[in-house]
């Protein structure tokens, strides 16, 4: 993935997880415990984030059957 689109995706993704947090918050009881993961699927990929203090993580996974629908229109 390229750096600008990147740090695109991170900047976007802090702000989707903190307002996930502030939404589960509100619809659920703070004894139920806090959002650990974050899980979104798209036409592209999976991303899948989580959070630990400073620290986020995303991953993102490809779908195998669109890897194969891509390399066969790129050929």
């Amino acid at each position: 993935m390229p750096y600008q689109r990147a740090v695109h995706h991170a900047n976007h993704i802090t702000e989707l997880y903190n307002k996930c947090i502030a939404q589960a918050n509100e619809l659920f009881d703070p004894e139920d415990g806090q959002v650990e993961n974050v899980r979104i699927r798209t036409e592209e990929y999976e991303m899948i984030v989580s959070s630990l203090g400073s620290y986020t993580l995303a991953v993102f996974q490809v779908d195998a059957s669109k890897m194969k629908e891509n390399a066969v229109v790129e050929a």
